[in-house]
């Protein structure tokens, strides 16, 4: 099949994709939330039998000890080399009432310069039930490392502790 045709109109999707994906930690909720049945969106809900505060603070540890790190990478096709970094960065947002731990992922050109969009590889939302109890919702996306990161922080949020997921493997 013969795609030169194609791609003006590819070019322009892809455009727009990269406009409409989510530019905020709460975009990236709403999005999850608005589209549940959207093809690689995933949602899982669970409870924990721990404190909120406990339960983050574990997390936060896990993600600052596992998932801030950078990557160099060389990408060879047919007609072209491309370098970079990809670099994941955690954050955490933690309150007596909720709180928020995500990781996002961004490219920065070989002398460290942002490249553009930055993705979020997972969102963690927690909210007390009770002085003993947690509720976790947990988003994440179909692409690796999504679907690996978001086992281990399931993990890491119900007391479990698995390790650090590998965020380099394809």
């Amino acid at each position: 099949m013969n795609v030169r045709p194609l791609l003006p109109a590819l070019s322009v999707f892809a455009l727009l994709s990269a406009c409409a994906y989510p530019k905020t930690i709460g975009e990236y909720r709403q999005m999850h939330q608005d589209h549940p049945d959207f093809p690689g969106a995933k949602r899982e809900s669970f409870q924990i039998a721990q404190p909120l505060n406990q339960v983050a603070q574990h997390v936060k540890k896990k993600a600052s000890e596992c998932l801030n790190a950078s990557f160099r990478f060389t990408e060879r096709t047919n007609t072209s080399i491309s370098s970079g970094i990809t670099r994941y960065q955690p954050f955490a947002n933690i309150s007596a009432e909720r709180a928020e731990i995500y990781v996002t992922q961004s490219g920065l050109t070989p002398s460290g310069k942002e490249r553009g969009l930055i993705y979020y590889i997972f969102l963690l939302d927690l909210t007390p039930i009770s002085k003993a109890k947690t509720k976790a919702e947990l988003y994440y996306s179909w692409g690796e490392p999504s679907p690996r990161t978001a086992k281990a922080v399931r993990a890491w949020a119900t007391g479990q502790d698995v390790g650090c997921p590998n965020l380099a493997a394809e």
